[in-house]
């Protein structure tokens, strides 16, 4: 057997080695995609019943849009909104992070992107003795001097109002609880607040709203965890 014949003798070996081989692979490859589809269909079908993993936030692509969690977070203060369950999370609010302010009779208002003078405020919360100024970020940082002119447009609120600086409330909602560039803001953190509403998950007597604000809170608690 000269050089020749033994190469071509290799060769063939080799690309029958090869053969084999790719023959395995693709065995293989069939085999875990098909028991992976299975595996599937059983996960789907266990949890047809509950759809552990369904969240309306994440489906419609605003997990993280500012807007919407502004949105839900002005709803779920008015007592009056279509959640009706009056000040439960206003209150579970208060509470948690320890305000003591008065309002009978749910004798308050709620507003969204509040124009001042010199900004706009994400939520205003206020009564005859009060205010709340809420500015929220999820991924956004402040605008330029955004909080120092937004406080300035505050007090200017609360002088028309008539409600003592005391009474006066700025909130920095954040991922991590951020400070913001005015030391007069109050940083707080989403997973603080989620906390807050988790503790009266139990009373909310709507199995539909707290269906969504679960789905709202397993966003909310992990937006400074991204």
């Amino acid at each position: 057997m000269n050089q020749i014949e033994a190469y071509k003798i290799l060769l063939d070996d080799f690309s029958q080695l090869h053969r084999t081989l790719t023959e395995q692979r693709v065995q293989s490859y069939n085999r875990v995609l098909s028991e992976y589809v299975m595996l599937r269909k059983s996960i789907i079908t266990k949890d047809s019943g509950i759809a552990l993993n369904f969240n309306p936030l994440n489906l419609f692509n605003v997990a993280f849009d500012e807007n919407t969690h502004s949105n839900i977070l002005a709803w779920l203060f008015d007592p009056y909104e279509t959640h009706s369950q009056g000040d439960l999370f206003f209150k579970a609010f208060l509470d948690y992070f320890n305000y003591n302010v008065i309002y009978p009779n749910f004798d308050y208002q709620v507003k969204r992107e509040f124009s001042g003078s010199e900004a706009a405020i994400d939520i205003l919360v206020y009564g005859k003795e009060f205010i709340f100024y809420i500015e929220n970020k999820t991924l956004s940082s402040e605008g330029i001097d955004q909080t120092n002119r937004e406080y300035r447009d505050m007090m200017r609120l609360a002088n028309a109002l008539n409600i003592d600086l005391c009474n006066a409330f700025p909130i920095y909602l954040s991922p991590y609880g951020q400070t913001p560039l005015s030391k007069k803001f109050r940083p707080i953190k989403y997973m603080e607040l989620s906390h807050a509403f988790e503790m009266v998950l139990n009373h909310v007597a709507s199995d539909y709203v707290r269906s969504f604000l679960n789905s709202w809170l397993s966003i909310a608690k992990n937006i400074g965890r991204f």
